[in-house]
């Protein structure tokens, strides 16, 4: 049963906030746009803002999307001064995807978040097969790789929660050990390549490598507020 909460230490279902949902289904991605409802620069008219926030949700199985409003926590701190009475008089809205399947369930959620100032930028976002030690990975919903496009620009994105020592993942011709590799491409040629927490990211004729991470305990910590 539903009961409203009156204080910020009330206990309750989360999914209650939800209010006025719309539902739809797929199996393929797609994508949801938030826009300003007017300029949020100081000093700007109220006229409709060309600033927001598309989000490409990458497919990964069927997939229910619920569209819909919550409260927003932080603009009624800022224009109710933190008065929880007030929690209702401030709206966002509030995106859910949600996947279902026989337990123990193990799915992945992909998704490239696009800045927007006028026209949208991004031409594609879609997964890519990534290959392991063993083979194609299509049963394992992690690690995940991707490619974005915007223009004659392409960006390869490798993402694992991998430790050392690193097994090798590859994908469109890329080639990872560790947590998270970017390789952009403009014209077909590889420009610019990125990476993070791992030892090595390489490709047709070039290679990225970094020295092992530094290992140890920690002794000790000192606090200014403990003196």
């Amino acid at each position: 049963k539903w009961e409203e909460p009156t204080t910020e230490a009330s206990r309750y279902h989360p999914y209650g906030m939800l209010r006025e949902m719309r539902k739809a289904e797929t199996s393929e991605g797609f994508q949801v746009s938030f826009t300003y409802a007017k300029q949020p620069v100081p000093g700007a008219s109220d006229a409709p803002s060309d600033r927001g926030l598309r989000v490409h949700l990458l497919g990964g199985g069927p997939t229910e999307v619920w569209l819909g409003k919550s409260p927003s926590v932080r603009r009624m701190g800022q224009g109710a001064r933190g008065d929880m009475r007030k929690a209702y008089d401030f709206w966002m809205p509030h995106l859910l995807v949600r996947r279902a399947g026989p337990a123990p369930l193990a799915t992945t959620f992909a998704a490239v978040h696009e800045p927007v100032l006028g026209k949208p930028f991004v031409d594609e976002a879609r997964l890519i097969g990534l290959i392991g030690p063993s083979g194609p990975m299509q049963a394992n919903p992690w690690p995940v790789a991707l490619q974005v496009r915007h223009g004659d620009t392409t960006d390869t994105v490798l993402s694992t929660t991998d430790q050392a020592p690193y097994p090798e993942r590859a994908a469109a011709g890329v080639r990872l050990r560790g947590r998270l590799g970017i390789v952009r491409e403009r014209g077909g040629k590889v420009v610019g390549a990125w990476l993070f927490d791992g030892e090595s990211l390489s490709g047709d004729g070039w290679k990225v490598t970094l020295p092992p991470a530094p290992a140890g305990e920690i002794e000790a910590a000192a606090r200014t507020a403990e003196g």
